[in-house]
């Protein structure tokens, strides 16, 4: 039976720290193998949920710019219009994250649209969105795992 992606991870995180960085004498080097094995460790936990979550991202950004399309620029609408056409028809991370990166610029270009009409509801919506792209982005709650 072959190991999953997230054992295989897991397991040369755990080669790194144990065997390799032991035969290297220089701490600043142990140190730099320290953190690759870290980063594996984290990857190994967030590899299952990376495209699930891209997805949500993708799909919550969408009904923002839906809920308030009335109220963004014609050139915005056209925009999202354009990018609509262009969603992804696969499930590859690559393409999720290229999509997804395109809805982040437009959702800042449409912050800023709300603020400067002063669409109170509108704002609160994109802060709650925003606050939950940066939450899936940020691994500093898995770095106490690495011990």
């Amino acid at each position: 039976m072959k190991p999953s992606i997230n054992m295989s991870l897991v397991i040369l995180a755990q080669e790194l720290n144990e065997r390799v960085s032991l035969l290297v004498k220089d701490e600043y080097e142990v140190s730099r193998l320290g953190a690759w094995a870290g980063m594996l460790f984290i990857a190994s936990m967030k590899v299952d949920d990376l495209a699930d979550g891209l997805y949500n991202e993708n799909i919550m950004m969408l009904k923002l710019f839906d809920s308030y399309k009335e109220n963004l620029s014609d050139e915005l609408q056209k925009e999202i219009q354009t990018l609509d056409d262009l969603k992804p028809d696969n499930i590859k991370v690559s393409s999720l994250d290229q999509f997804n990166q395109k809805l982040r610029s437009i959702i800042i270009k449409a912050h800023k649209e709300f603020e400067e009409n002063e669409l109170t509801s509108a704002i609160v919506e994109t802060w709650e969105v925003l606050r939950f792209l940066h939450q899936n982005r940020k691994a500093n709650h898995l770095l106490e795992a690495i011990g």
